[in-house]
C-alpha cells in the first residue's frame, strides 16, 4: 500500500466515523430504542429487546467499543497490505471495517440512515468469508470458490433488505416504544419476518459450517507453516462462534439487563479477528525474492507464482 493510498483509507474512514457520529441520535428515546441495537438483524431480537423493560440502554462507552472494533479491522488492514501488498487481503479486512462502521447508521434517527445501517449491519462478514477462503495466498484458487464469494455479498445483501421488508419496529417495541422508520418495509407481518429470517439464518449457518470443513481439510493436507499460521484464525473463530451464539441465546432467551450485557461481548469476539488475521499472516513462511521467479506451495496443492494458477511437478516447494 503507498502513501498516498494509506492517506485515502485514512480519509474515508474517518469520514465515515464523522458521518456516524453527526447522524447518531442522542436522546434518551433513541437511546432506549431496540430497533437501533448495534449488531441485531432479527426482527425476534428487536420484538424481545422492545419488550424488556430493564434492557440497557445504548451508552458512550458501547459507541466506543463498536468503533474501536471498526478501527481495528481498518488498522490491521493498512498493516497487511504493507506486509503482503497485492493480495487483497488487506483491502478485504479494510472493506470490513468500513461496512461496520457504515453499520452505525441504524442509531440514527433519519429513515433513510437507519435503512441504511440496518442493510449493512451484517454485510462486514462476507469479505471476512473471503478472507477465509482465500488465506493464506490471498488467491481464489477455483472458478467455485469465486462464486462463492459472489453468492455471499449477493445473499447477505438481499436476505437483510428481505428480513426488514415485513417489520415496522414502531409496531412492535411495548416498553418504551420505538421512533425507527423503515424505508424498506412493505407491510407489517412478524410471522412472515421471523420465517424469512429463520431460512437465512439456516443458509448462513450452512456457509459457516462449509467453510470450516474446507478449512479443516486444508489444515490435515497443510504444510507445518499453514497450519502454523492458520492457529490464530482458528482461535479467532472459536471466540466469534461462542460469542454468537450467546448474543442469539441471550436476545431470545434473557430477560433484564443481563440480556443487553451479554450483547456487549459481541465487540471485543469481532476485534480479535483482524488482529488474528494479520499475526497468522506475518508467522506465515513466505520465499523471498521476486513472485515473478519463485514458488510456493500451500497445502497439498502446487501453485506457480508467476501466474498464481495451479501447476505440476516442476514447481518449487518451501523448505
Amino acid at each position: 500500500m503507498t502513501q498516498k493510498q494509506t492517506v485515502l483509507v485514512v480519509v474515508v474512514t474517518t469520514g465515515l466515523v464523522t458521518l456516524v457520529l453527526l447522524l447518531l441520535d442522542w436522546s434518551p428515546a433513541a437511546f432506549n430504542d431496540p430497533a437501533k441495537t448495534l449488531g441485531l438483524l432479527s426482527p425476534q431480537g428487536v420484538v424481545h429487546l422492545g419488550g424488556n423493560i430493564d434492557r440497557v440502554p445504548f451508552t458512550l462507552f458501547e459507541l466506543m467499543m463498536f468503533l474501536a472494533v471498526g478501527l481495528a479491522f481498518v488498522g490491521s488492514g493498512i498493516a497487511v497490505e504493507r506486509h503482503r501488498p497485492g493480495r487483497n487481503q488487506g483491502f478485504l479486512l479494510v472493506l470490513a471495517g468500513w461496512l461496520w462502521i457504515a453499520g452505525g447508521l441504524r442509531r440514527s434517527s433519519d429513515p433513510l440512515a437507519f435503512t441504511l445501517g440496518v442493510t449493512l449491519t451484517l454485510m462486514y462478514q462476507p469479505p471476512l468469508l473471503q478472507l477465509a477462503l482465500n488465506f493464506p495466498s490471498g488467491v481464489l484458487g477455483t472458478r467455485a470458490e469465486k462464486r462463492a464469494v459472489a453468492f455471499f455479498f449477493a445473499f447477505w445483501f438481499v436476505s437483510a433488505i428481505a428480513c426488514w421488508a415485513f417489520f415496522d419496529p414502531r409496531l412492535h417495541a411495548t416498553a418504551g416504544g420505538s421512533t425507527s422508520r423503515n424505508l424498506l418495509l412493505l407491510r407489517d407481518s412478524p410471522e412472515l419476518a421471523s420465517g424469512i429470517c429463520d431460512a437465512v439464518r439456516a443458509v448462513q449457518i450452512a456457509v459457516g459450517l462449509a467453510i470450516v470443513l474446507v478449512l479443516v481439510n486444508r489444515w490435515r493436507t497443510g504444510t507445518s507453516a499453514y497450519r502454523a499460521s492458520f492457529l490464530f484464525l482458528w482461535l479467532a473463530i472459536i471466540i466469534k462462534t461462542a460469542a454468537t451464539i450467546g448474543a442469539a441465546l441471550a436476545v431470545t432467551q434473557l430477560a433484564g439487563r443481563q440480556a443487553s450485557e451479554v450483547l456487549l461481548w459481541q465487540y471485543p469476539a469481532t476485534a480479535v479477528i483482524p488482529l488474528a488475521v494479520l499475526l497468522g499472516l506475518l508467522r506465515y513462511r513466505m520465499p523471498r525474492g521476486s513472485w515473478a521467479t519463485s514458488w510456493w506451495r500451500w497445502g497439498t496443492r502446487r501453485w506457480d507464482g508467476a501466474s498464481g494458477t495451479p501447476c505440476g511437478n516442476h514447481c518449487g516447494t518451501l523448505p
